[in-house]
């Protein structure tokens, strides 16, 4: 068990709750909420560690849904 991999995807999924979405595609986290988040909780490691763990985290996300997206265009 690691705390900080714990608190770094309980942050993640937290953080997630602001991103914003264009014709049902998800975007990118922007920093702003990023910041948010470290302004009001205790971040478990270094701020550059932590954005570069949520940033790696989304984009993770988000090549998960451009893949399911692409397969739906192609099955029609």
């Amino acid at each position: 068990y690691s705390y900080a991999a714990d608190s770094i995807l309980s942050a993640f999924s937290t953080i997630c709750r602001s991103r914003r979405y264009e014709q049902s595609i998800p975007l990118s986290l922007d920093q702003q909420a990023i910041n948010v988040y470290a302004e009001h909780n205790d971040l478990p490691v270094a701020a550059h560690i932590f954005n570069d763990c949520i940033f790696a985290l989304d984009n993770l996300f988000l090549e998960e849904c451009h893949k399911k997206i692409s397969t739906k265009s192609k099955g029609k």
